[in-house]
């Protein structure tokens, strides 16, 4: 895989461990699972966003009972002086959706000294992030794939996703992760895209900004598709004739650009596409455009 920003949490001979489903006692799930997956999302033992280990609590309520004892969450996340999230720790042989140790960091995350909306599970090979308001997780990952979902987990317990959530509510880029994962020089085919914003951003020079679904993970991404004059007419050619006039216009007139405000608004493209192999900053993010070179005659 390419390295954009790419995500490497774990060691290979970890992954080649995991790889042989062999047990891990909850000690290893610490060290060799939890401390890097808690490190990559940006806490660490010191500094804004720390974790705390073994918080300990005298007691754990279970609805209007209070169970006495010396209790500890694994793991107190905080950001900013705050308690975010608790996670804790199992070995392998736990299942991280049984209703006993969901229970049990429930209880944590509850706890008036804790007081937290959100809990994890880990058991070294699976990774689970519950919401207190809800009995199904929030989202259930294998580890051996959690790199791939990293854009996920962020959304969920990253320190940002705590102060500045707003910064997390954009999709991956396709251009990023096709760059990541294919040939460099691939042709590819978009029959059926629909078009998000389409913008003149120099003279001659426009980009359409779409959102598509990737067939090989099912998941949405945006993709950024640039197209130059000499593909004007061809591009025209695709515009629903009710909706050229109003495209054009807009197109004319600044900020210079066409935006999607419903379903209505929209209409599908076809396309041959290959990447431009250049990473551009967004506002909030970084994404690499394709470049159009034929627009497809439906």
């Amino acid at each position: 895989m390419k390295n954009i920003d790419s995500i490497q949490i774990f060691k290979q001979e970890i992954l080649d461990f995991l790889s042989k489903s062999e047990e891990l006692n909850e000690a290893s799930v610490r060290e060799e699972i939890i401390i890097p997956l808690l490190n990559q999302l940006g806490y660490s033992s010191f500094g804004e966003n720390k974790i705390i280990r073994e918080k300990r609590l005298e007691y754990i309520q279970h609805g209007v009972k209070r169970e006495k004892g010396n209790m500890a969450a694994d793991y107190l996340l905080q950001v900013n002086g705050t308690n975010v999230f608790v996670l804790e720790a199992k070995a392998s042989r736990e299942s991280i959706l049984s209703i006993k140790n969901v229970g049990q960091a429930r209880s944590y995350a509850t706890h008036e000294k804790i007081d937290v909306e959100k809990f994890v599970l880990c058991n070294g090979y699976e990774f689970a992030i519950y919401s207190t308001h809800s009995e199904e997780p929030l989202l259930h990952l294998q580890i051996k794939e959690i790199e791939k979902q990293w854009h996920a987990v962020e959304r969920e317990i990253s320190p940002i996703a705590f102060t500045k959530p707003y910064l997390l509510n954009y999709m991956p880029d396709y251009g990023i992760w096709c760059y990541q994962h294919h040939d460099s020089q691939r042709v590819y085919n978009f029959a059926n895209a629909y078009v998000g914003t389409i913008a003149m951003f120099e003279i001659g020079c426009y980009s359409i900004m779409m959102t598509v679904q990737n067939p090989e993970d099912g998941q949405e991404y945006e993709i950024a598709c640039d197209f130059e004059l000499d593909l004007l007419q061809d591009f025209t050619m695709q515009i629903p004739a009710q909706k050229q006039e109003t495209v054009f216009y807009a197109l004319t007139k600044a900020p210079f650009q066409y935006h999607t405000k419903t379903e209505m608004d929209s209409f599908p493209l076809a396309f041959q596409a290959i990447l431009s192999g250049k990473v551009q900053v967004g506002r909030d993010e970084k994404f690499m455009p394709f470049k159009i070179t034929k627009f497809i005659s439906r």
